[in-house]
């Protein structure tokens, strides 16, 4: 079961009967769209913690989510998880993120640059530092220009996203990641 919530516990129930036993049989596609919609029912339902408590893919990419508005983190968050991505961590200052990113070990984390206690830059930095094999980083930022791109480059980002991000393109970057590394989404 992926709901904790008792109505919600049998609207999942219902959908997995129904989309396992329709005539005709449902496109492996509808059957995917359902199971995405019960999925982004039930996060917002249960909320992040609840649903990482239930797990996603036992190999799914591991990903740490910082950004100094709670609310943008909870959104990143819960659209990874309803990609079916895993969220280890989510910070909303620099040293949380860097001491989530240390102490979880994911294998991508997803930063915003301008955060207080550390700047996205100066996390970036400490992780490439410290350590090895470091995590694959993503700058998601408002910060946009030529010259930000190079400082994301030079602290050692992967990759830099411009916010407001398209959610397709940070999802093709992350399946991407996790197919080279032999990794489920």
């Amino acid at each position: 079961m992926l709901c904790l919530n008792d109505p919600f516990k049998k609207l999942e129930t219902e959908t997995d009967h129904l989309v396992s036993n329709s005539i005709p049989p449902l496109s492996p596609a509808r059957i995917r769209d359902a199971r995405a919609a019960v999925k982004a029912i039930c996060v917002a339902a249960n909320g992040v913690a609840q649903w990482n408590a239930m797990s996603t893919l036992p190999n799914a990419l591991r990903v740490a989510v910082a950004d100094d508005q709670p609310d943008a983190a909870q959104l990143i968050a819960r659209l990874l998880l309803v990609g079916g991505y895993r969220v280890v961590a989510i910070a909303h200052d620099g040293q949380e993120a860097l001491d989530a990113i240390r102490m979880q070990r994911p294998d991508v984390a997803i930063l915003d640059i301008g955060m207080p206690e550390l700047t996205g830059y100066d996390v970036a930095k400490k992780v490439r530092e410290e350590l090895n094999p470091a995590p694959y980083l993503v700058a998601l930022t408002g910060w946009g220009t030529e010259q930000d791109r190079a400082d994301a480059s030079a602290a050692g980002f992967d990759a830099h996203f411009t916010k407001p991000a398209a959610w397709a393109d940070l999802d093709a970057l992350l399946r991407t990641y996790a197919a080279s590394r032999g990794m489920a989404t």
